[in-house]
């Protein structure tokens, strides 16, 4: 039992948790977080088809293909769209992929503690691949657990329904076989 403790430390280490904060307006920020809270509860019909199709349209993916980064994006720009700002004020990058969008967000962020807030975004990685999944903190509960909106995803209450729900999840856990690779925070500035 000891080694497997000490293995379990190790492969934990292995993944070092970053977290790199990117600049944003506040409004824009509290807005997108209000339009991914009105989001819960959009379901899939048939696989990542449906009413989800509006988060591959904005990121113009084939219909089918897993949104988790188009439905955070798509957040961003439905809230750019409301305060009548250019989509270049959205702060993380027009990817469909989680980690394209955390690679930008290391390129210009400035590194910061590694300790979740909410509006953050947690990306997990699938080994050393590009793929992995992306979901927003809306709450932070203690010892490392938060509640996210969580795009892509299968129903807490029934896995049978794919769709977008509110996902409790833990910042220094894996995610089924990915770990995380990292946290985009954000630094608010008021216009």
């Amino acid at each position: 039992m000891k080694y497997l403790m000490i293995l379990f430390i190790l492969s934990i280490s292995v993944y070092s948790k970053e977290r790199y904060e990117i600049i944003c307006r506040g409004d824009l920020l509290y807005l997108s977080e209000s339009i991914a809270k009105s989001e819960i509860g959009t379901i899939e019909k048939g696989e990542n088809r449906g009413a989800v199709e509006k988060y591959h349209r904005i990121m113009k993916l084939s219909l089918g293909e897993p949104y988790c980064a188009a439905g955070v994006y798509y957040c961003f720009a439905i809230a750019a769209d409301s305060l009548k700002l250019s989509r270049t004020e959205i702060p993380i990058a027009k990817s469909p992929l989680a980690n394209g969008i955390y690679t930008n967000a290391k390129a210009k962020g400035k590194r910061t503690i590694y300790k979740v807030k909410r509006h953050d975004l947690i990306i997990w990685r699938k080994g050393k691949s590009r793929f992995g999944h992306i979901e927003r903190v809306i709450e932070v509960l203690p010892r490392g657990n938060v509640r996210t909106v969580a795009f892509n995803v299968r129903s807490p209450n029934n896995p049978k329904i794919g769709g977008v729900f509110i996902r409790r999840r833990n910042i220094h856990s894996f995610l089924n076989a990915m770990h995380i690779r990292g946290i985009i925070g954000f630094s608010h500035v008021q216009h």
